[in-house]
């Protein structure tokens, strides 16, 4: 199995501009990276928002009519303030993203659009056509399985690194 420590060393480095050597052309590419991400965070978890505050729990949390805003400000304050802790906590972070990747990424490029064009096309797909876009599900199912798998074998890997040291 390939491991890119076993290619790089046990040196590299979770993030990729950290990789980069240490001069002032990388560190302004390091604090545009920030502010890139600090710019499409609010986009990012903006979904996140309207999901839960659709939800039942949320509704049914007491508040007074004239604080309705106070408890969006702060169950938005906490649900960053809790993406940002478990960012910190969790340690080679970027595993645990890649985990989630390989579900949740597989399911938003291969599976769900093409189950949905499936869907509003219906009737008006030939038979190539839907066994064509059954075997691009597929593939993405496979491949987000491999990765999965892959992600699980290197967090496994980290932990017992961890408790090894």
């Amino acid at each position: 199995m390939f491991s890119s420590t076993q290619s790089f060393g046990p040196t590299l480095e979770d993030m990729v501009t950290l990789n980069l050597p240490h001069d002032n052309l990388t560190s302004m590419v390091q604090i545009f990276y920030c502010f890139g991400l600090l710019g499409s965070f609010p986009m990012q978890i903006m979904p996140v928002f309207e999901i839960f505050e659709k939800s039942d729990f949320y509704k049914r949390m007491p508040t007074m009519d004239t604080f309705v805003a106070a408890k969006r400000l702060i169950t938005r304050t906490m649900m960053v303030l809790f993406s940002a802790t478990l960012a910190l906590i969790v340690p080679k972070f970027g595993l645990f993203i890649n985990l989630i990747g390989a579900f949740a990424c597989t399911a938003l490029a291969f599976v769900l659009p093409v189950k949905m064009y499936n869907k509003t096309h219906e009737g008006q797909i030939s038979r190539k056509w839907y066994l064509a876009h059954n075997l691009l599900i597929l593939f993405g199912i496979v491949c987000g399985m491999i990765s999965f798998g892959i992600s699980l074998i290197e967090i496994i890997k980290a932990f017992k690194e961890g408790n090894d040291n």
